[in-house]
């Protein structure tokens, strides 16, 4: 790798923060590679994780020796294919890949965007999405996120090198999905700052609700349009499934309304007592396991569904919408994915 590149997208693991975030902002990057005063590869920084330490009361001069990832993703040069880095890419939704030889010097380095510009999906046999936009709700408090959400608004949340409105965002870029419309509310100036600066190539409108309208009341503020289909996904929701199979799936059925399911099996730590309808004891379950189609809040509809959204600017919920479609005998139906393709990470629990 040529020196002068080799700068742009390094630093020292005794760096400040200052000094790195001068460099992402300069080069354009969102994660840069952290070398040891031996010029040996030792992990990766991100914005997100600058972020996350500012939030937890770091200085902009203090080193970044305690704040990048030291467990990453890297290759070695002689062990490594252009479809290992696509898969890695996609399936772990990574930002960086170093490749670095036995020595661990620093030989390549492939970024997310690259893959972007080569279409590997397109080779691949994924097929485009047509007709569709996805809208993503990104106007709520955080309340599971506290106090984070005190200073970011849950879709800028870092997790592994990204946002979390990044991560969601990306999974339908892969379909080629490019419109994008963003339900905004709290500290929606954060967001739209944050997406001025990214200035991405896709298209992205906003709705912005003046009071909270819950998970489906801004919906109704959809203007006209031509799309035939929308996606719907709250911001810290990330899926995992064919995107293009479910689309198959819903239109084949003819449905008004898919929603995504997940299989939640809970296993209850205590045996429980079964009883008859007099209260007599039958028997005991030893910790038994129940299985239950979990909502994942990830959604497919046809664009007229919006139309039973009510006008009034109330709180809406995209359940009250469902049991309203319902009653109204529209199609809705169930695609059920593995739990392992479901990740929420609208908890606190997710970023520790």
């Amino acid at each position: 790798m040529k020196k002068k590149i080799l700068n742009n997208i390094t630093v020292t693991n005794q760096s400040s923060l200052d000094s790195a975030l001068i460099k992402m902002n300069k080069w354009g990057q969102k994660s840069l590679v952290v070398l040891d005063k031996n010029l040996k590869y030792v992990g990766i920084l991100s914005d997100g994780d600058i972020r996350k330490s500012l939030i937890k009361g770091k200085k902009l001069s203090d080193k970044i020796i305690k704040i990048y990832q030291k467990k990453t993703t890297y290759f070695f040069n002689h062990d490594y294919s252009i479809d290992k880095i696509r898969n890695f890419f996609l399936k772990k939704q990574l930002d960086i890949i170093p490749i670095i030889d036995r020595k661990k010097k620093l030989v390549k380095v492939y970024f997310y965007s690259d893959l972007n510009k080569l279409k590997t999906l397109e080779k691949k046999g994924k097929k485009r999405i047509t007709d569709t936009a996805a809208i993503i709700m990104s106007g709520g408090k955080g309340t599971r996120l506290k106090p984070f959400t005190d200073v970011l608004p849950k879709p800028l949340m870092p997790f592994k090198g990204k946002t979390l409105i990044e991560h969601v965002v990306n999974n339908f870029i892969n379909y080629e999905i490019n419109e994008f419309i963003f339900s905004i509310n709290y500290k929606s100036h954060l967001i739209k700052a944050f997406f001025k600066e990214l200035n991405p190539s896709y298209s992205l409108k906003y709705i912005e609700e003046t009071v909270p309208l819950g998970t489906a009341g801004s919906l109704k503020m959809i203007k006209k349009t031509n799309f035939k289909y929308f996606f719907v996904s709250n911001c810290d929701t990330i899926i995992h499934v064919d995107l293009y199979d479910l689309h198959k799936f819903h239109r084949l059925n003819k449905n008004d309304i898919t929603i995504v399911v997940s299989n939640k099996k809970i296993k209850i730590p205590y045996g429980v007592c079964k009883t008859n309808k007099n209260k007599i004891f039958e028997s005991i379950v030893e910790k038994p396991e129940l299985n239950y189609n979990v909502n994942t809040g990830f959604y497919l509809i046809n664009s007229n569904v919006v139309n039973l959204v009510p006008k009034k600017g109330r709180t809406y919920h995209f359940t009250d919408l469902i049991n309203r479609a319902k009653k109204l005998k529209k199609k809705i139906g169930v695609y059920l994915t593995n739990d392992k393709n479901w990740f929420d990470l609208g908890s606190t629990s997710s970023f520790l």
